[in-house]
C-alpha cells in the first residue's frame, strides 16, 4: 500500500507542474489573441467601410472638367491617362444627330456652352469611342473595362438636338452588334423605369439586354430612397446610380444588397461627398462617377491609408 501510494504522489507531481506550464502557456495565448482581436476591432473602427473596394469613374469622359486646359485635350490623350490610373469605368451620354450615334450631351452640341466644360470624347461617334476603349484597355485581350451610356432623346418632351428614343436605341444598338465580342458584359444602358417600360422601345431592349446590363439612375428629386425603389425593378437592372445628395439612405442600401445590385453615385468631385460616400455600410457603394477621377482616386487612396 505505501509503495502503491508514493507512486501515485510521484506520478501526481510531474503532472502537475505539466499541468501548470500547460495552463501559463494558454494564458499567454489568450492575452495575445485577445490583444490582437482589439487591435483589429479598433483599427476597423477607424476605418472607413468603402476602402479596398470602391471604383473610381470617369464622368462623360472627363479627366479634369476643372482644369481651363482641358479643352485642349483630345479623347485618345484622355482615355490613355484614366487607363494608365486604372480608371476603367467610363459613364457617358448618347445622342443621334443627322443619322450618327455620337459620344455627346445636347448642350455640347450648341454654340452657347455657358458654364459647361465639353468632354475632350465629345462629338466622336460611339464606334471610334468603342474602338480607342479597345486600343487603349484591350491588354491581351482581356478588354479590362466598362462603360455605361445614357441615351439622350426625346422621352417626354421635344428639345434641341434630342430624338426619339426609339432611334437612340437603334443607334447604340446597331453599335453594340457590331461589337459584340468586344462589348458583351462591359456595359451597361441608363434608363428611367418608366423609359424601361416605354412601348416604342420595348423590342429594341430585348436585343440590348443580350449584350448590356440596364442601369436605373436615381436624382434630387427622387429622395428620400427607400427599399421599394429597387425591390420591384424588374431583373434587367444589375446597377443603380443615384446622385450623391440621396445619402445615407440605409433603407436603399438594404434593398440594393438583398436584390445583389452595385451602387454608383454621383457626383463625386470633393473630399468632403467622398467621404460621405465612403461612410455608407458594405457592402454599400461600390463606385464613385467623378468630373475629376485621376484626383478624386488618389484622395480616395490617401483617406484610406490615413484610417
Amino acid at each position: 500500500d505505501m509503495f502503491t501510494a508514493g507512486n501515485r504522489t510521484a506520478r501526481r507531481i510531474p503532472f502537475g507542474r505539466h499541468h501548470q506550464r500547460r495552463q501559463n502557456l494558454l494564458s499567454v495565448v489568450f492575452c495575445l489573441v485577445f490583444f490582437g482581436i482589439a487591435i483589429r476591432l479598433h483599427s476597423q473602427s477607424t476605418k472607413l467601410p468603402g476602402c479596398g473596394r470602391v471604383k473610381i469613374w470617369s464622368h462623360r469622359g472627363h479627366l479634369n472638367s476643372y482644369d481651363e486646359s482641358s479643352n485642349e485635350w483630345t479623347c485618345d490623350h484622355v482615355l490613355e491617362t484614366l487607363a494608365k490610373n486604372d480608371i476603367n469605368h467610363i459613364d457617358i451620354d448618347i445622342l443621334v444627330h443627322e443619322g450618327q450615334t455620337l459620344v455627346a450631351h445636347p448642350t455640347e452640341m450648341g454654340d452657347d456652352l455657358g458654364d459647361f466644360t465639353p468632354s475632350p470624347c465629345s462629338r466622336l461617334l460611339l464606334s471610334d469611342f468603342l474602338a480607342l476603349m479597345e486600343e487603349l484597355y484591350g491588354g491581351d485581350g482581356k478588354n479590362n473595362f466598362y462603360i455605361t451610356m445614357e441615351p439622350k432623346s426625346a422621352w417626354k418632351d421635344d428639345g434641341p438636338f434630342l430624338s426619339q428614343p426609339q432611334l437612340v436605341l437603334s443607334g447604340v444598338l446597331d453599335v453594340i452588334e457590331a461589337n459584340n465580342k468586344l462589348m458583351d458584359g462591359k456595359c451597361g444602358v441608363i434608363l428611367d423605369l418608366y423609359q424601361y417600360e416605354d412601348y416604342r422601345v420595348r423590342s429594341i431592349l430585348r436585343r440590348l439586354e443580350r449584350h448590356c446590363d440596364f442601369v436605373v439612375p436615381f436624382r434630387r428629386s427622387q429622395a428620400p430612397l427607400v427599399e421599394q425603389d429597387v425591390r420591384d425593378l424588374p431583373s434587367a437592372f444589375r446597377l443603380t446610380m443615384p446622385t450623391i445628395e440621396l445619402f445615407g439612405a440605409t433603407e436603399f442600401l438594404s434593398g440594393t444588397m438583398k436584390r445583389d445590385m452595385q451602387v454608383v453615385t454621383w457626383i463625386i468631385d470633393s473630399v468632403s461627398d467622398l467621404r460621405r460616400a465612403l461612410k455608407q455600410s458594405p457592402p454599400g457603394i461600390t463606385g464613385l462617377v467623378s468630373n475629376r477621377p485621376v484626383e478624386i482616386k488618389k484622395m480616395y487612396q490617401e483617406e484610406c491609408r490615413s484610417r
